[in-house]
Order: structure tokens, then sequence, then C-alpha cells
């Protein structure tokens, strides 16, 4: 028996609520149709069952996950603003294993999920691809296996590898307000996950497999001090991925600016100029490269602005990071998702 626990879907734009979803159809809901149409590709790619008849944990992870990437996914095209959808999954166990009818339950709700994600929720069926299947371990022990399954998909761009390519003379984009810089840009955070979406692409094409998710933190170098900055304290190219700390009217620190010294148009809506863009893209770029586990590729990244909490006297802002890395597979093109019905 396999019970779906719940659904989220999310983009950079705005974020959808589970009510306001399509309805994700259980085990008993799954068409024959719908279950013959992925029965096959998935047969192909099983492990030998263990001596007592059923799957470790580790092997139903890299089962559906690798079979998911290798079936669907198309991370080689170029892509665009990308879509994430995460939802998790029990699986039951009998005598500390998987069976293997729970593992094909699993499997078909893990596709049918990323189906409905792709079909139902993001916006170009036709002009989009499937980038990548995450699976991962939430929880276990010897009754259940409790797997999260994420789905990201993006919308196919126009233009082809992107860091060839450097921002240009009066490109700009705001670091943290939206409607900055004198026109409708989109924050920068934003920007360079667009870039990156195809950092690293193949020339060959493939899929990811033994997928490992990294939260950078300041251990990696992310958000360490430019050892380099010009003109220390200004908040411009002050860390190697932007951050901006200053102490409110009631506050006050030896190191740390005041904001209403740096004026609130800055805080809020602070352009980053094409040299800054470009010394962030290379220095998140080093950073990526740095921290990759052995064996593993740049897979996916998710970039985003944030605030940190601490004393109320101050302001703390920064870019925060997750990077998935993974195996590389060379492979002759993936299949099409296949479709139920959006509910």
């Amino acid at each position: 028996m396999l019970v779906l626990l719940w659904l989220v879907s999310c983009s950079k734009e705005q974020v959808q609520n589970s009510s306001d979803a399509p309805n994700v159809k259980t085990d008993s809901d799954i068409s024959t149709a719908f279950k013959a149409q992925i029965s096959d590709d998935f047969d192909q790619s099983k492990l030998q069952q263990s001596p007592n008849g059923g799957y470790s944990d580790d092997d139903v992870i890299y089962i559906v996950e690798e079979a998911m990437n290798r079936n669907y996914a198309d991370p080689q095209k170029s892509s665009g603003k990308t879509f994430t959808a995460t939802q998790l999954f029990e699986v039951e166990k009998q005598g500390g294993s998987v069976s293997q009818s729970a593992l094909d339950d699993f499997y078909a709700q893990a596709v049918l999920f990323a189906s409905n994600h792709f079909y139902c929720i993001c916006p170009d069926p036709d002009n989009q691809d499937p980038v990548l299947y995450d699976v991962a371990l939430d929880s276990t022990n010897t009754n259940y296996l409790r797997l999260s399954v994420t789905s990201i998909v993006a919308i196919r761009a126009a233009q082809g590898l992107p860091l060839t390519k450097r921002f240009q003379p009066g490109e700009q984009h705001p670091a943290t307000g939206i409607n900055a810089c004198d026109q409708e840009n989109d924050i920068a955070a934003y920007v360079l996950e667009q870039e990156y979406t195809n950092y690293n692409k193949k020339a060959v094409g493939g899929y990811y497999t033994d997928i490992e998710k990294v939260w950078f933190t300041s251990l990696d170098g992310w958000h360490d001090t430019n050892q380099n900055d010009p003109n220390p304290g200004d908040m411009i190219l002050e860390y190697r991925t932007w951050g901006l700390d200053c102490y409110k009217p009631e506050g006050k620190h030896p190191t740390i600016p005041s904001c209403p010294d740096l004026g609130a148009s800055y805080i809020e809506e602070y352009c980053l100029q094409e040299d800054e863009l470009n010394y962030y893209l290379d220095q998140i770029s080093d950073i990526y490269d740095t921290n990759k586990p052995n064996g593993k590729t740049f897979a996916y990244c998710e970039l985003w602005h944030d605030y940190l909490l601490g004393p109320v006297w101050l302001n703390s802002e920064l870019w925060l990071c997750t990077v998935r890395y993974g195996t590389y597979n060379v492979i002759i093109g993936p299949s099409r998702l296949p479709t139920d019905f959006c509910d």
C-alpha cells in the first residue's frame, strides 16, 4: 500500500496552494492504461531483488530515481524559467523491506505526480522539458519508507549555453526589489539561477542518477567575505555572493554601516550593474565546482533572496542556494511523459 501525504507546487513567480492544485489520484484511481504506458520502461531498470524477495531503502530510491530520469528527463535542452514541485510518499514495508508490488505502486504514483506537474500545473507543455527528478529519503522504520519526489521542469529557452555570454554594459537587475532599476526586471538571484539551469551541459544527451542535494554555507565559501573588496563596508561586492548587513536607527555597530546612511532605496531597490553580476556569476561558478562531490557533476540549482533572523536592530539579507549534483549517464533521447488527465 502507498499513501500520498501532500503536494506543494511553486514557481519563481508564485506559490500555488495545495487547495488550488489539481487533485492527485490514489492507487485505485490510476488507470490500467496509464500503468501499461510505464510498466515496460520500469521493468528494464529494476535491480536484482534481495534474497528475501524485497528491496532495501537504497534500492527503492535508486531504482525509481534512475527510471524516471532515464525515461523522461531531458536536462540537455537549453532551459529558462523553472518550476519545482515536491511530494511525499509512504511506501509500506513487509519484514523490513519493500515488496515488488509496493515498488511498482510507488513508481506509478511518482510518474503520475510528475505527469500532473508537467501537464496540469506548469504553463506550457509544448515548450518545456523535465530537467530532473530527485527521489530522497525523508524517514524510515521497519513498517514504512517515507520518500520525497521532486519534479523540476524548465521552459525551453531560445538561447544556447549560458556562461558564454557575459552581462553587458547597461544590463542591471535588482538585488531585492521586484520593480526596481526603473523597470520590471527579475530579481538578480533568479536571473543567475536561469543561467545556471544550463550550466555544465554535456555535448551528448543523457540523464542524472544518484542525485545529491547540497545546501551551501559560509564553510563552502557561500556569503564569505570578499577579500578583494576595494571599499569594505559599503556593501558593494562585500561578499562572494550577494549580501547586505546594516543596523537600524536604534542600533550601532563598529564595522557594519547604518541603514539610514545607505539609504532606503539601496536596501529596497539596489540595482546590480553588469560588473557586479559578472562577479557573482564567476564566484558562484567557482563555489559550485570547488564543492562538488567526487565523481558527480552539477545538475541543477535553486537560488533565491532571503532574510536572516537576528537582533531587532539588524537588517541582514542575502542570497541562499541549494545545488543538486549527480552522476551523468549518456543515452539517446528520453520518452515523452505519459499523461492521464488533469482533474
